[in-house]
C-alpha cells in the first residue's frame, strides 16, 4: 500500500497493487471525484520548506508568528507577511537551499501519475512562500501542473508577499484555498482535498 505523507482529509483508498479509486467515501456517501488539490508544505513535500527558510534566513523571532496566528491574535496572511519581511537572503539563495535539501514526496508524483491516467484533474496550493514549488516540481519530473500559491517580491525594504490567489474581501489567508475548492469543483465536479495545515482545516471543509 502506498503510504502517501499527506494525511488527507479524504479517504482515498489505496489498495496493494498501487491503484487507487476515484471514489471517496464519506459516511453514507460514495462520490467520484473530478479534481484533485493538495497542499505542498508538509503534504506534497514530506517537509515543511516555509518553515525550513524562516529557520535558516529568518532574521528575527520568526516563531511568535505562528504562535499568534495560532492564538488568534493574528491571522494567518498577517503571520506570513511578518515572516517574508525577515527573510534576510537572496532569491537564489533560497532557492538553492529549497532544492538542495528537500525534495517532493515519491508518493505524490505516483499520485499525479495516477490522476493523469484517470483523468483526474490535480493542482497544488500553499499558503506558504511559494517560489520554491514549481522548481521542485520540475525536478521531480512533474511540468504543467497548476500551481495557486503566494508569489514573493523585492521591495526596498525587503522580501514581501503578494496574493493572486486570495479572496476578494477575506484576508484570513493569503491564499484562498477554500475559493479554489469551488473554482476547482465548478470546471471539474467534485473535488477531494489533501492537506495538514492550518490553512487546510477550514478549506477542508468545503471539499467534496
Amino acid at each position: 500500500m502506498i503510504e502517501f505523507s499527506v494525511r488527507l482529509h479524504i479517504n482515498l483508498l489505496w489498495n496493494r497493487t498501487r491503484r487507487v479509486s476515484t471514489s471517496v467515501r464519506s459516511d453514507t456517501t460514495t462520490v467520484t471525484v473530478g479534481g484533485l488539490l493538495v497542499d505542498f508544505d508538509g503534504t506534497a513535500c514530506r517537509d515543511d520548506v516555509t518553515g525550513e527558510l524562516c529557520q535558516r534566513f529568518a532574521r528575527g523571532d520568526w516563531a511568535r508568528y505562528d504562535e499568534a496566528s495560532r492564538d488568534g491574535e493574528m491571522t494567518l496572511r498577517q503571520a506570513i507577511d511578518c515572516q517574508t519581511r525577515l527573510l534576510g537572503a537572496s532569491l537564489e539563495e533560497m532557492l538553492d537551499f529549497s532544492l538542495a535539501g528537500y525534495a517532493v514526496d515519491p508518493d505524490f508524483v505516483a499520485l499525479v501519475a495516477w490522476a493523469h491516467r484517470e483523468g483526474v484533474a490535480i493542482g497544488v496550493v500553499s499558503d506558504g512562500f511559494g517560489f520554491f514549488i514549481e522548481p521542485m516540481l520540475r525536478v521531480a519530473g512533474l511540468t504543467g501542473l497548476p500551481v495557486f500559491a503566494n508569489d514573493i517580491c523585492r521591495g526596498d525594504d525587503g522580501w514581501h508577499l503578494q496574493h493572486p490567489h486570495g479572496h476578494a474581501r477575506c484576508r484570513g489567508c493569503g491564499t484562498c484555498k477554500k475559493r479554489i475548492i469551488l473554482d476547482f469543483r465548478a470546471r471539474f465536479g467534485p473535488v477531494a482535498f489533501g492537506g495538514d495545515g492550518e490553512s487546510d482545516r477550514s478549506a477542508a471543509h468545503y471539499a467534496d
